[in-house]
């Protein structure tokens, strides 16, 4: 159901819609859209972690994922001796000691890599892209990271590992990509290198293979082809994606320089991430259609009927009128406006991170007591 705030419940009607351009219009005021484009939001501010999975993984429940020991111990009866084995055991590639981690990464080559190479001969393979917001507070830290604070050390291999302790829940899955479906979703028509990927291959064969894929690489194409894999086209996320592969199809280390390596892809390739944004907002026009049609089969009636408050015909139809036209740019807005949209409900995710404590629970608070 569209956005009801826009009510005026004392006055009894409903406020005219403004599109971006009629607010900069009636205020004076410098176009919010050229004011969001100077100082765009980074898309990089929530990364996606990347999952992959095949029929004999942890334990799927209720749509989430559980690590293979779960529940997890309690933190009052964890000691610093127990924490190093899991960790150690957890880093043993076949172990079959249970663990409380779950491990993810934030670099979609390598879920890509081992969903296509590693995984060739197993059955129900796919990749989970997980919100890390979403996951419970304090409990996901990188491998690198927990290892430095409790004495194991560094490897460059976990540069781009994290371990979530306990469970990936079912809202923290922004999506899944069956590897069927992403053979079928067109991903391997603009990047033919996941194509001749072999068992024996290493990442750093798809990183160069990549490299060669600069022409079949059509932005318009990428955003279709993510879109058929489950993802919104209004999204953040979907943005995020796209550059990390148009980044990689460039040459960049994308997984390397994450916080930093938006701002450099969009001064060089602005053209590419141009088309990519109007390809998405046509897609998001065409799912915004369908569910206009949906509305106003299912909702419209009961709406207008509850919050119309003329009763002479001429009104309810002025009413009726200017109502429609604001629940169209609701579902349908104009380009400007979904570009203002992404940014501001990207704004608004980055502020909910912020006021949570993250360091003042779960594993992170066990961590600061030693």
């Amino acid at each position: 159901m569209p956005f009801l705030g826009c009510l005026d419940k004392d006055k009894h009607q409903a406020a005219s819609y403004y599109d971006i351009s009629e607010v900069e219009e009636e205020t004076g005021n410098t176009s919010l859209f050229e004011l969001y484009r100077q100082y765009p939001a980074n898309s990089f501010e929530i990364p996606i972690y990347y999952r992959a999975i095949h029929c004999e993984s942890p334990s799927e429940v209720q749509g989430g994922h559980r690590a293979r020991l779960f529940p997890p111990p309690a933190f009052d009866s964890v000691v610093l001796r127990t924490l190093q084995n899991h960790v150690r055991r957890h880093a043993q590639f076949g172990n079959r000691t249970p663990t409380p981690f779950i491990s993810v990464t934030d670099d979609l080559l390598r879920a890509l890599s081992i969903a296509f190479r590693s995984y060739t001969d197993k059955e129900d393979v796919a990749i989970l892209l997980v919100d890390p917001w979403k996951l419970a507070a304090g409990n996901y830290l990188r491998c690198n990271g927990l290892c430095s604070k409790i004495g194991l050390g560094c490897k460059d291999v976990y540069n781009t590992e994290i371990l979530i302790w306990g469970e990936i829940p079912l809202d923290s899955i922004i999506c899944r990509w069956g590897r069927l479906p992403i053979m079928n979703s067109g991903l391997l028509d603009v990047l033919p290198s996941l194509r001749h990927l072999s068992p024996d291959a290493d990442l750093s064969s798809l990183r160069d293979g990549l490299r060669g894929d600069t022409d079949s690489f059509s932005p318009a194409k990428v955003a279709t082809t993510l879109v058929n894999l489950g993802m919104d086209p209004s999204s953040f996320q979907i943005k995020q994606v796209f550059l990390f592969l148009l980044g990689a199809v460039e040459g960049y280390r994308v997984e390397k320089f994450l916080e930093g390596i938006e701002l450099e892809i969009e001064s060089l390739f602005p053209l590419k991430i141009q088309e990519f944004d109007q390809a998405a907002h046509q897609l998001s026009l065409t799912l915004g259609r369908k569910e206009l049609i949906s509305y106003y089969r299912n909702d419209y009636a009961s709406i207008s009927e509850e919050f119309c408050p003329f009763e002479d015909n001429e009104s309810k139809r002025r009413w009726r009128k200017e109502w429609s036209l604001l629940i169209h740019h609701d579902f349908c807005p104009d380009y400007e406006s979904w570009w203002v949209r992404r940014e501001e409900r990207d704004l608004s995710d980055l502020e909910a991170e912020l006021i949570a404590n993250h360091n003042g629970t779960g594993l992170k608070k066990w961590l600061m007591k030693k």
